[in-house]
């Protein structure tokens, strides 16, 4: 089960099938609620199947999503390196799959296990690149840009690149806004003006990158997101 996920795929055989025995599979329904920021490490998730939000409560009660997650990624595991508390919250926002390793197990785990540790550390530095890049998508760019750079960045970080250049695009515009900081209506003219001008073309629940540098062109200057 563990082979596949980012953090843990360059594990040892035996260090993996350690993880699963010490895990425990759970069904999380649709809307719960994993862990709020602030709380204290519970343990680590694991995602076998479904996707989640990880967000921040606003004052005026809306919700910002920093990110999202899905299969083969890891939730949770912040709080393992500081002992602080989690600094966002996750919910669910379909019905999923997943293991999951108290704290306790966690830290034994990679107390004993150099390769676990050397692991959590990538997977952290990941997590700062991204948010690096989410740092400049909010702050110095038009929502244009934005949508643009979402679909490029996507485009780039697929695991396996579709021959046909198609990017997954598994959620609503409103999910996509959230994630954007921006709103759905601006995430549509958005999304209609790159298809008008022949960068994309949409095809359901995916976006075909039809030209790569215009593409490049309407996500604007490469700077810390390209890092």
């Amino acid at each position: 089960m563990t082979e596949t996920m980012q953090l843990l795929s360059d594990l040892p055989p035996e260090v993996r099938r350690e993880i699963e025995e010490r895990a425990v599979k759970r069904q999380i329904p649709a809307r719960s609620i994993l862990f709020r920021a602030g709380d204290s490490c519970g343990g680590v998730y694991l995602v076998l199947s479904g996707r989640f939000e990880v967000y921040r409560a606003l004052r005026d009660g809306n919700l910002h999503v920093i990110r999202t997650a899905g299969p083969g990624d890891t939730l949770g595991e912040m709080p393992l390196l500081d002992g602080g508390p989690h600094t966002a919250s996750v919910r669910a926002v379909e019905d999923a799959e997943a293991l999951f390793l108290s704290c306790g197990a966690f830290r034994e785990l990679y107390r004993g296990q150099p390769a676990v540790a050397d692991a959590i550390i990538r997977g952290v530095g990941t997590k700062v690149r991204d948010l690096m890049v989410r740092v400049e998508l909010l702050s110095l760019r038009t929502v244009p840009e934005r949508v643009a750079f979402w679909i490029l960045n996507r485009a780039r970080s697929a695991s396996t690149p579709h021959p046909d250049g198609a990017v997954p695009y598994e959620r609503t515009q409103g999910d996509l806004a959230a994630e954007l900081g921006t709103t759905r209506e601006s995430v549509a003219r958005a999304l209609a003006a790159l298809e008008k001008e022949g960068a994309i073309r949409r095809a359901g629940a995916r976006v075909i990158v039809r030209d790569l540098d215009r593409l490049r062109s309407a996500a604007g200057p490469c700077s810390a997101a390209c890092l």
